[in-house]
């Protein structure tokens, strides 16, 4: 869950936009842990309101592919 720690100046526009994207009031917390108001949200929250970038469905990474084995032909001696 990003912390997103906006300038002083900035910090009731910042409120405002999370407020608006999220479902529940809820879905926004503070902490006030740092030296200033930081607010804790979820990846698709924050992407939601302009805050990250979030994959809900990350890609699938690429089977490898394989050859199968040469065939040879034994020679009679």
């Amino acid at each position: 869950m990003p912390s997103i720690i906006p300038s002083p100046d900035k910090v009731q526009e910042v409120a405002r936009v999370l407020l608006d994207a999220a479902v529940s009031p809820d879905d926004v917390r503070t902490d006030t842990s740092g030296p200033g108001l930081a607010f804790v949200v979820s990846d698709e929250l924050a992407t939601k309101a302009g805050f990250g970038e979030f994959d809900a469905v990350p890609e699938p990474e690429p089977e490898p592919k394989t050859r199968a084995p040469r065939k040879t032909t034994a020679k009679d001696a």
